[in-house]
């Protein structure tokens, strides 16, 4: 009897330890985004969950915000996990440009890396134009969106696609650089 108590307490422990390797990988495999470009990084200096950053211009007023799931600094790079960024401009409208994973260039440069979604958005909230992209770097000072990439767009009555893109966030001009091609649908009110 002693030896099957015995028995079913390892069996437990070992329970036990294969679900905290379980729960540890799934975290590991959660910061990590397929580019494998943080699986080559050394031991992170540290960790923060639930980010949220405010930036504000020389007279005080809100300029961007950004949440991300996590962010880790590795002491050269500062990788965040999902992040989402609002621009603010001028006017009462607001720009979003979130992705997979970021890596901060500088305090006034961000590279955006998988699945990157761009929204600009009217007064309403309502989406004017949108954008997604493979990769995009987003230009705090000059308060600029580019990337080099294809691209999706989507704009009122229109959609199409091109290769490369720049959103000029305080006049809310949006450049599509090259072979571009866009297909727009002029609908009539009855």
């Amino acid at each position: 009897m002693k030896v099957v108590e015995h028995k079913s307490k390892w069996g437990l422990l070992c329970l036990l330890i294969l679900v905290g390797m379980t729960a540890w990988i799934k975290h590991k495999s959660s910061i990590s985004v397929s580019s494998g470009a943080s699986a080559a990084r050394s031991i992170p200096k540290f960790f923060v969950t639930e980010v949220k950053m405010d930036r504000f211009n020389s007279q005080g007023k809100l300029q961007s915000h950004l949440n991300a799931d996590s962010l880790t600094n590795y002491g050269s790079d500062t990788i965040l996990v999902r992040p989402e960024l609002t621009l603010k401009n001028r006017s009462s409208t607001s720009t979003n440009v979130g992705a997979d994973e970021a890596t901060l260039l500088s305090k006034d440069l961000i590279e955006l890396r998988g699945n990157v979604s761009f929204k600009k958005n009217d007064s309403d909230g309502k989406s004017k134009i949108a954008f997604s992209s493979s990769s995009a770097l987003v230009d705090l000072k000059s308060d600029t969106v580019i990337t080099e990439n294809l691209t999706s767009t989507s704009f009122g009555e229109g959609n199409g696609k091109s290769v490369g893109a720049k959103f000029y966030n305080s006049t809310g001009i949006l450049k599509l650089t090259s072979r571009v091609s866009m297909h727009y649908t002029n609908r009539t009110k009855d």
